[in-house]
C-alpha cells in the first residue's frame, strides 16, 4: 500500500474499492460463506459484486467500465489501472495483479463484473496464489 501512494489510504474494509488518482485497487473476498465472488476458467478470470448501494452511474463504477481510458460517448476517460488483491474468509490478501474489464450486467443488483487476471501466468507459480486456487477446486464436487 505505501509504495502506491505517499499518503496513509482511508479505506472502508466494507467496501472492497481503494482508489487512488493514478489506480484502483479491490479488495475481494472469494469462497466463504455468502460470497459470490468466484475465480473462473482455471484461475484467469474472477467475478466481482459491487456494492448494492452502487450503480452504472456511480463515478467509481464508470472509472472501473472504462478503465482503459478513451473516448466515450463525449466522455474523455484517463487510463486507470486496476489492481486485485483476494483472500478467503478470514485468511490474508493475496495479491492477484493487474486487471482487465471484460463485462458487467447492469440489470444486476449488485452489479456483477468480469474481470481478465493479467498476470496469470506469473501468478499460477506462486505459492499464495496456487492456494487460491486449491480452495477453490476443493468447493468442487467430486466426480467419478
Amino acid at each position: 500500500m505505501n509504495a502506491a501512494s505517499s499518503v496513509p489510504p482511508t479505506f472502508s474494509r466494507m467496501s472492497g474499492i481503494q482508489e487512488w488518482r493514478n489506480a484502483v485497487m479491490l479488495f475481494v473476498n472469494v469462497y466463504g460463506e455468502g460470497y459470490k465472488n468466484v475465480l473462473l476458467n482455471e484461475g484467469r478470470e474472477i467475478t466481482w459484486f459491487a456494492q448494492s448501494r452502487q450503480w452504472e452511474g456511480t463515478p467509481v463504477i464508470q472509472r472501473l467500465i472504462n478503465h482503459a481510458g478513451g473516448d466515450l460517448d463525449g466522455e474523455v476517460y484517463e487510463e486507470t489501472p486496476v489492481h486485485l488483491f483476494c483472500r478467503e474468509e478470514g485468511k490474508g490478501f493475496v495479491y492477484c495483479g493487474r486487471l482487465t474489464y471484460l463485462g458487467h450486467d447492469p440489470h444486476r443488483i449488485p452489479i456483477r463484473f468480469v474481470w481478465r487476471l493479467d498476470d496469470f501466468d506469473t501468478l499460477q507459480r506462486m505459492p499464495p496464489f496456487s492456494g487460491l486456487l486449491e480452495a477453490a477446486a476443493a468447493l468442487l464436487p467430486v466426480t467419478d
